[in-house]
């Protein structure tokens, strides 16, 4: 986060994007303990809170489900991410999709590239879903699509 903090004294906006089951694994311990495990995450929504050159994106559970909202529309809730990753392969053109470094490096299986057919859907999908409720985190969203809103690229 301080990170974050650092580049919106720098520069004129800075975007945090957040993987709520990596913000969840992250606090599996204060879960066990019975501590909110979203307090963290409170925490860090209350510092940055009013800072107009900060946005903090939230893709519950991850970022893989705004892949999957170019390929489908849906609001289904998923825990963990596995599951996302095995629904994109039922969808072309991301049937091969696999988490891993080269699939995003290597110009052949550049996702991005893969995917901006169909961005239009994707951005429209995730729209839908709206904005990610910290009272409510076991709902389905991604927040990516505000990238576009924030660079005026949503036409």
């Amino acid at each position: 986060m301080t990170l974050v903090i650092e580049n919106a004294e720098n520069y004129d906006k800075s975007i945090w994007v957040l993987d709520l089951d990596a913000v969840i694994k992250e606090n599996r311990e204060k879960a066990q303990s019975k501590q909110d495990p979203m307090a963290d995450l409170k925490k860090i929504l209350d510092k940055v809170a009013g800072n107009n050159k900060i946005d903090v994106l939230i893709n519950t559970p991850c970022f893989e489900f705004w892949f999957l909202l170019h390929v489908k529309e849906t609001g289904k809730y998923y825990a963990e991410c596995d599951p996302i990753s095995k629904e994109l392969k039922k969808f072309h053109p991301v049937e091969d999709y696999e988490k891993t470094k080269k699939y995003f490096t290597n110009s052949a299986n550049d996702i991005y590239r893969r995917l901006k057919p169909y961005q239009t859907t994707g951005y429209r999908n995730s729209r839908k879903l709206g904005d990610f409720n910290i009272s409510n985190p076991q709902q389905a969203k991604a927040e990516m699509f505000k990238i576009f809103d924030l660079l005026d690229l949503n036409k």
